[in-house]
């Protein structure tokens, strides 16, 4: 039974993951937003789904951060450091 609860969380988790990394991307592609902190996606989805991350981090001692926000780190992070002239050894990686 332990192991079904540990399946079911982390379905649950690569589902909010994708649909996390889906929002942020149509966050930044309206208009409306640009000039507002790119964190402000990912905030709002944390406060809105914290009942699960809850549950997700009582059933284990961590949440796979690097696994969260590796592809909005390559997807978007990266790319506007790239085009703001940041150098590549002064960006941390994953």
């Amino acid at each position: 039974m332990d192991t079904d609860i540990h399946a079911m969380l982390q379905d649950a988790e690569d589902y909010l993951n994708g649909e996390l990394l889906r929002i942020t991307e149509e966050w930044l592609s309206e208009r409306e937003h640009q000039g507002e902190s790119m964190l402000m996606p990912y905030l709002s989805y944390s406060k809105e789904h914290r009942y699960f991350y809850r549950i997700a981090l009582a059933n284990r001692n961590m949440l796979p951060v690097q696994k969260i926000f590796k592809p909005l780190w390559e997807k978007l992070v990266l790319p506007k450091c790239q085009m703001a002239g940041i150098l590549q050894n002064c960006i941390p990686s994953f």
